[in-house]
């Protein structure tokens, strides 16, 4: 993680660490500083991401949605007549 932190940095960018949650990830034994979560991180930061690792799932996922069929309403009152406007 380090070294690709330091080839992002001879490339003239600036490296943010992106994680789930905020703290220090473990680089075999050299901790690295979160700097953004995946809720504080804002899409204007960035022109480009590298995704090195794969991360767990977030600590509080968001509950399954149930998709339900679109059911039309039926018009229950009398119809507009044209021109009454």
């Amino acid at each position: 993680m380090r070294a690709l932190q330091q080839t992002v940095l001879d490339a003239d960018m600036v490296p943010l660490v992106i994680a789930p949650a905020g703290g220090k990830l473990d680089a075999g034994g050299d901790p690295i500083t979160v700097q953004r979560t995946f809720a504080t991180a804002r899409s204007i930061e960035f022109d480009a991401l590298v995704l090195a690792g794969a991360p767990g799932p977030a600590r509080t996922p968001l509950p399954p949605v149930t998709p339900r069929p679109v059911i039309p309403r039926r018009r229950t009152g009398p119809r507009p007549t044209p021109g009454s406007g």
